[in-house]
C-alpha cells in the first residue's frame, strides 16, 4: 500500500505542477498562502481519519450535515474574529449565485459522496483516492478552457490511475481481523456470539465470520 501511496502522491504533484516545471527551491514555504494551504491539507486529512470513526456509527446524511454545518460555524467565527463581517456587504448577487452553485455541487453533494465512499473503504485508502481531485481538475480544465496536458502530465495521469486501480484491488481483498471476548446476551438467538469489542471500524450488525479458538478454525 505504501509504495502505491508514494506513487500516487508523486504523480499527483507532477500532474498539478509539471506544466510550470518542478521548481521546489523557489517555493516560499513561509508565505501566508503556503502556511494556510498546509494547514488546510492537514485539517482535511485528519478529518478523513476522524470521519471514518464517525461514519461507522452515524448515518451518512447526518454525518454530511454535521460536517457542513460545523464548518459553516467555524468559518463565521473566523470572520468575526478577523473583523471582516462588514465585507459581506461587498459580495454581489452574481457572486452569491456562484457561491450557491459551489455549495450545492462541490459542497453538500461532494461531501455526501465523500462520506458515502468513506463508509466503504479504509481511511488510508480514502486519503490516497482523494488525489483524483487534481486529475478531475485537469480534465475539466481541458473541457472548459481547452488547456492540453503535457506529455509529463499524461504520464503522471497514467501512473495515478494505475495506483488507484491497485489500491481498489487491495480493498477488495481486505479482511478485518480482531480479538474479542464473548459475553452473555439475551439468549434470543442460537449460534450467535455477543462480543465486548465496540471500536471496530465496521457497521454494527450480525456477521458471518471465521472464528479461531485454540488454534482451531470454525465457521460462525
Amino acid at each position: 500500500f505504501y509504495i502505491r501511496a508514494i506513487l500516487a502522491i508523486g504523480a499527483g504533484y507532477v500532474l498539478a505542477f509539471a506544466k510550470d516545471g518542478l521548481v521546489i527551491n523557489y517555493t516560499d514555504l513561509w508565505h501566508n498562502g503556503a502556511i494556510f494551504s498546509f494547514l488546510a491539507a492537514f485539517a482535511f486529512g485528519s478529518s478523513t481519519i476522524f470521519g471514518k470513526s464517525i461514519v461507522n456509527k452515524l448515518d451518512v446524511t447526518l454525518t454530511t450535515w454535521m460536517r457542513f454545518g460545523l464548518t459553516s460555524i467555524l468559518a463565521l467565527i473566523l470572520v468575526l474574529i478577523t473583523w471582516h463581517i462588514g465585507s459581506i456587504g461587498a459580495v454581489s448577487w452574481l457572486q452569491w449565485g456562484f457561491l450557491a452553485i459551489i455549495v450545492c455541487s462541490s459542497g453538500v453533494t461532494a461531501m455526501f459522496l465523500y462520506y458515502f465512499g468513506l463508509h466503504r473503504v479504509t481511511a488510508s485508502q480514502a486519503t490516497i483516492l482523494e488525489l483524483f481531485r487534481p486529475l478531475s481538475a485537469v480534465i475539466l480544465d481541458y473541457v472548459i478552457n481547452g488547456n492540453v496536458l503535457t506529455p509529463t502530465q499524461i504520464g503522471a495521469s497514467i501512473v495515478l490511475l494505475f495506483a488507484f486501480f491497485q489500491i481498489i484491488r487491495i480493498q477488495k481483498k481486505d479482511t478485518t481481523t480482531f480479538t474479542a471476548t464473548v459475553i452473555h446476551g439475551r439468549g434470543r438467538w442460537l449460534q450467535t456470539a455477543n462480543l465486548d469489542k465496540t471500536d471496530l471500524a465496521i457497521e454494527h450488525g450480525v456477521y458471518a465470520v471465521d472464528v479461531i479458538r485454540k488454534k482451531k478454525k470454525y465457521a460462525w
